[in-house]
């Protein structure tokens, strides 16, 4: 978008965990409120949820736990590092 003159680019912030992300508005589809959790029959533990997204049975899965990251506790102020 150009405003007298100027380029302007609008991104989403988002935050998972203590990291903030952003993504360009451009690459958004939509953005809904948190669903009622459905939890998948017989589902790997990595999915936490199913949803329904526009008529679709999706999952929502847990990319750490997918990947097999883990989360450690480092230090007494009980800050989570991977």
């Amino acid at each position: 978008m150009k405003i007298n003159n100027i380029m302007t680019y609008n991104y989403l912030l988002f935050r998972i965990y203590k990291n903030l992300f952003t993504v360009s508005v451009n690459n958004v589809l939509e953005v809904f409120e948190k669903q009622k959790n459905t939890p998948g029959p017989n589902a790997p533990n990595f999915v936490l949820r199913i949803i329904d997204f526009r008529e679709e049975v999706v999952p929502v899965i847990d990319s750490w736990a997918k990947l097999n990251f883990h989360v450690l506790v480092l230090d007494s102020s009980n800050e989570q590092r991977v």
